[in-house]
């Protein structure tokens, strides 16, 4: 899809395009938002100024794209700067590696669910959003593998890119995933949005997961 700039667009012009994202009418909208149908009608005029002349699915489906594009650049940026701390210096006069008591106050304090995994798929850390996120207790992450929170039918396509991961020592991303299938340890699904890097610690390699619940998933 083309680079539509959507990052202009009003409060009101988002509420209308994440209504009809949910499969609202034009007149469902209007009762939605406590306005008129023509009113409804003149946002979708001043949406297609902004946006190009599409079609109501092509505004919809470009919307779409934009919002999980800037979900994920927000999981990259706060990934990335937990994974710099993480990592120790290397280089003379630049700064200590931290304590492990700042990096717990790094992950507590993160919005999004952060993971630490180490290459057996043990969960070092999870933070209080991921206990949210996947309907578990803090204090049992560390007695998990990062597989609870996979669904079991690709329980091995995900080891198999863990290893990889893991011996090519790639510190970039993993990979970005848009709206996957996970699981909450009851077993019931959820959609996220994830992205995940590498950082060297003194105890080794670890991998850095942040992720947040996605509306839909990718297909």
């Amino acid at each position: 899809m083309a680079n539509i700039p959507t990052r202009q667009l009003s409060e009101r012009e988002r509420q209308l395009l994440e209504l009809a994202r949910q499969g609202f009418t034009d007149q469902a909208i209007a009762k939605e938002l406590v306005i008129s149908v023509p009113t409804v009608a003149t946002y979708w005029g001043r949406i297609r100024i902004k946006m190009g002349p599409l079609s109501r699915p092509e505004l919809v489906a470009h919307y779409v794209q934009a919002e999980s594009a800037d979900r994920m650049a927000s999981l990259h940026a706060e990934n990335e700067s937990l994974r710099r701390r993480l990592t120790p210096a290397t280089e003379e006069g630049e700064r200590a590696a931290p304590s492990f008591d700042s990096i717990l106050e790094l992950i507590r304090k993160a919005p999004d669910a952060v993971l630490l995994v180490n290459r057996l798929g043990e969960i070092l850390l999870g933070n209080e959003a991921a206990s949210t996120l996947f309907a578990c207790p803090m204090e049992d992450f560390s007695k998990l593998r990062v597989g609870s929170f996979i669904p079991p039918e690709v329980h091995e396509v995900h080891r198999a890119h863990r290893e990889q991961f893991f011996e090519t020592g790639v510190r970039s991303r993993m990979g970005d995933h848009h709206g996957v299938q996970a699981q909450r340890l009851d077993g019931s699904r959820i959609c996220i949005t994830a992205a995940v890097s590498m950082a060297e610690t003194p105890q080794g390699p670890i991998a850095i997961v942040f992720a947040r619940e996605a509306e839909e998933p990718h297909r």
